[in-house]
């Protein structure tokens, strides 16, 4: 019975890999603080620019290591486990990190290697390389390789501008099947040290626009508290983040009015 279960799910998610799969691909693993905020990740900033734009990572100020898991709309089948860390050197800031989304009978994985720097004292540039494999048994795995590139300037001193491409190049993952290529700009606002707005448009290049936008309040020192909404589809997104010693842990959920919640939780530890 659970191996026509599995079956029966493994033909959903292949038949609508488009809607499910494709049109996400870049957000394997992301932590839950971008998930909370609508995964408005174009300007992010820090570690969590580690899943969303590689050239925030040069306002990261120590070693960090990252651990996430999100299972979308609390389905065991859609579940993301994912790890990460960035080193910051004096040659620029070096990351990795690697995901797994899927279950038995049908999962994928993601390696990425990382690299970001600031050219100028307003501008920063990253770059990724990515492998993905795809693995159904008894049948044969697919396994790609592809890139991203990201870049922000500091258009002032509130106002931060970031440009995110996704696998920019057209590349076969399967046959007759491409990796999505994803472009994102967005823009966060800094209104205050407790206050903080985020705004993205993204165009995937098989979908409509998308816009997400997304607010991040201190609450306290060590508390922040974090909503965002996103458009096509419309969702919610929702959540918190504390700190304590050198960890910071991070839980949120996005909400899609016919699909139900998908709760993610992120560990992180800087040394």
């Amino acid at each position: 019975m659970k191996l026509k279960y599995n079956y029966l799910f493994l033909f959903f998610l292949l038949a609508f890999q488009q809607i499910v799969l494709c049109q996400n691909v870049q957000y394997w693993g992301q932590t839950a603080e971008n998930i909370a905020l609508a995964r408005t990740g174009a300007a992010a900033t820090g570690l969590s620019a580690l899943y969303a734009n590689i050239a925030g990572l040069t306002q990261l100020e120590s070693n960090s290591v990252i651990l996430s898991a999100e299972q979308r709309f609390e389905l065991t089948e859609l579940q993301t486990l994912s790890a990460g860390g960035a080193i910051v050197t004096n040659s620029g800031i070096f990351g990795v990190k690697i995901g797994y989304f899927g279950f038995e009978d049908y999962n994928e994985q993601n390696l990425s290697l990382l690299y970001s720097r600031k050219l100028m004292d307003k501008l920063s540039l990253g770059a990724e390389i990515i492998l993905l494999q795809t693995q159904i048994p008894e049948f044969d795995s697919q396994i790609a390789a592809t890139f991203a590139l990201g870049v922000q300037t500091q258009l002032s001193k509130e106002l931060l501008l970031g440009v995110h491409l996704y696998s920019p190049i057209r590349v076969e993952l399967a046959e007759e099947e491409l990796i999505p290529s994803i472009y994102r700009a967005g823009l966060s606002y800094i209104a205050s040290k407790k206050l903080r707005i985020n705004a993205e448009l993204e165009k995937n290049v098989d979908f409509p626009f998308r816009f997400r936008g997304s607010i991040d309040y201190k609450f306290l020192e060590a508390l922040e508290v974090r909503l965002g909404y996103s458009s096509e589809p419309s969702s919610f997104h929702f959540g918190f983040g504390y700190s304590f010693a050198n960890f910071s842990l991070d839980a949120a959920s996005s909400y899609h009015q016919v699909l139900g919640f998908s709760p993610a939780v992120s560990l992180t530890y800087q040394f």
